[in-house]
């Protein structure tokens, strides 16, 4: 194969996968959303004094699916799961938090996020 056969076939290849890239980029934009409005308090403070020390988090599933649900810290590091492959219906859910972490210690002031792992959808969401 000369040269100019061998760039114009490259040439072809990487369009072909850049047109592909593009097509699935938009299927995934004009999904409907897996999960739906989120909502949690914007901030917790884990300290026993009685305010604000329990929250519930909240989000919508247009379809039903399997997920593990966590809290996860401004690192993203895990600090509680709070279900683990589980299976959901369709609809609202709630998940109460109490502040502390998976090894039962009062978790510290900060920033934390709501992280969904729908594994029947293949997609995370951190909000």
């Amino acid at each position: 194969m000369s040269r100019e056969a061998l760039q114009g076939t490259v040439f072809a290849l990487l369009v072909a996968a850049t047109m592909a890239a593009f097509v699935i980029t938009q299927r995934l934009k004009s999904a409907p959303p897996p999960i739906e409005r989120v909502y949690y308090p914007a901030w917790i403070s884990p300290n026993g004094d009685g305010l604000k020390d329990v929250v519930t988090l909240r989000f919508r599933l247009p379809k039903p699916g399997e997920a593990t649900v966590q809290l996860v810290d401004a690192a993203d590091r895990p600090v509680r799961t709070l279900a683990r492959d589980a299976p959901l219906a369709a609809g609202r859910q709630a998940y109460p938090w109490d502040g502390r972490t998976d090894g039962g210690a009062i978790a510290p002031e900060g920033v934390y996020r709501l992280r969904v792992d729908l594994s029947s959808e293949g997609r995370t969401l951190t909000a």
